[in-house]
């Protein structure tokens, strides 16, 4: 059996998009990696094509975000049109104060998301520390796995074998909780963060 891959944990600090990514070996041993060149064709093309997909959908959202933007320089230049129009006053007035109601939603939905920075960064740095210390104790949870396995059926020692199914057991669970985090990180915050107007840097 292969350990765990040696990568730089530290690219998972750098970003929220930081890609993990995985694939399995002819002998069923798992290797977690941070380039794509790394991997086997075939992984390789599995993740350029979640990246496209990725995008596409961050590019709709993106899309509908800035529609918000796009109807508030609207309502404003309605605004500045009934205030220039002959009209009754009183006529004038109401339109105005229905559009400023409309503008102060948008004021307030964004001085909410500025409050929420946060959180955001905090949400982040949660998932990347716990991404790291799920990787590296797979890591060492896998090499204890693989000094007992080397040493093949007949060589194992009384509870040694007990030994192994606790660990490959323990790697089953640490690998679900990788792949839920790298998940968390690459594509369920930035997709919330784009549909909640939330600045890039804010997940760095």
């Amino acid at each position: 059996m292969a350990v765990l891959a040696a990568f730089g944990l530290s690219l998972v600090a750098s970003s929220a998009s930081a890609q993990v990514y995985k694939f399995k070996k002819k002998d069923g041993s798992i290797v977690y990696t941070d380039s794509l060149a790394q991997l086997p064709a075939d992984r390789r093309a599995y993740y350029n094509n979640l990246e496209r997909e990725r995008e596409e959908r961050l590019q709709k959202i993106e899309k509908a975000r800035g529609k918000q933007d796009v109807e508030a320089d609207r309502m404003k230049a309605e605004r500045e049109r009934i205030l220039a129009a002959k009209i009754e006053e009183e006529e004038r007035q109401r339109r105005v104060q229905a559009i400023d109601a409309q503008l102060e939603r948008i004021r307030e939905r964004r001085g909410q998301q500025n409050a929420t920075e946060q959180t955001w960064r905090e949400r982040i740095k949660k998932a990347r520390s716990r991404l790291q210390e799920a990787l590296a104790e797979f890591d060492k949870v896998q090499q204890e796995y693989n000094a007992i396995a080397i040493k093949g059926g007949y060589g194992l020692l009384p509870g040694q074998a007990k030994q192994m199914e606790e660990a490959k057991k323990k790697m089953d669970g640490l690998e679900q909780e990788i792949d839920a985090l790298n998940t968390e990180l690459t594509v369920t915050i930035p997709e919330e963060a784009r549909k909640a107007s939330v600045p890039p840097g804010w997940l760095r």
